[in-house]
């Protein structure tokens, strides 16, 4: 079963894909969307920019967007940085 943090991660790594080819979202849009408390997503991406997952951008233009093409990006990426026992595979549980 995955943890609540995993499963807002997905929600928003969904909704960053729905975006993918525009300029960054902000982490306001993607709570807004993903009906994610603002508070805590922000947590959640920044450990996704920490893992190499995401990449962000200060500023009033700024926000999130994927480090890579969506089709480069596994789930184990995403829920490793939540997920103890993850880091230890090597390959995708799914």
């Amino acid at each position: 079963m995955l943890s609540l943090t995993s499963k807002y991660a997905l929600r928003a790594m969904i909704c960053l894909t729905q975006f993918e080819d525009e300029c960054p979202i902000s982490g306001k849009l993607i709570a807004e969307r993903t009906n994610v408390p603002s508070r805590y997503l922000s947590k959640i991406l920044g450990d996704l920019v920490r893992h190499g997952v995401l990449t962000s951008t200060r500023g009033k233009k700024g926000g999130f967007r994927l480090a890579r093409p969506a089709k480069k990006i596994a789930l184990h990426d995403v829920l490793t940085p939540f997920e103890t026992g993850l880091t230890a595979q090597r390959t995708c549980p799914f």
